[in-house]
């Protein structure tokens, strides 16, 4: 668990930084005085990477989607979660600091944090290989 969390923990970290600071990434949202676009899509991508390691969490199968089906209250709270951010991000305004986002907009948050799935899978298969090695 400890190499889980520390790992992607640094992933996340990682991508949360360039989401910030890279050019490619910046340019995607609108200009504004004070940022405001661009810092409620972190604000969103980096909600939305819990929500998505959540599922990376949740197993430690290779197939994160495995018995899925047999929690339905997992996946309701997980939409709940993802609901209640869009909102947050639509309707937060002044008092959450947020600026609705273009559709295009929303988009780069929920791909970059997507990453999280693939960026865990490729761990537990290195972890797999190197256990497998190690004798476990």
């Amino acid at each position: 668990m400890v190499n889980q969390i520390a790992l992607l923990g640094a992933f996340t970290v990682g991508m949360c930084l360039a989401f910030l600071k890279l050019p490619g990434v910046v340019t995607r949202f609108r200009e504004a005085e004070d940022d405001i676009y661009l810092l409620t899509a972190f604000f969103a991508l980096f909600i939305f990477a819990g929500v998505f390691n959540c599922f990376n969490a949740r197993t430690d199968r290779l197939n994160l989607f495995a018995g899925l089906g047999k929690n339905p209250a997992f996946m309701g709270i997980m939409l709940a979660v993802a609901v209640m951010q869009i909102l947050f991000v639509y309707l937060g305004g002044s008092v959450l600091r947020t600026a609705p986002l273009t559709i295009e907009e929303l988009t780069v948050p929920l791909v970059a944090a997507a990453t999280v799935i693939p960026a865990e899978f490729l761990r537990k298969l290195l972890w797999r290989a190197w256990k497998g090695k190690q004798g476990y």
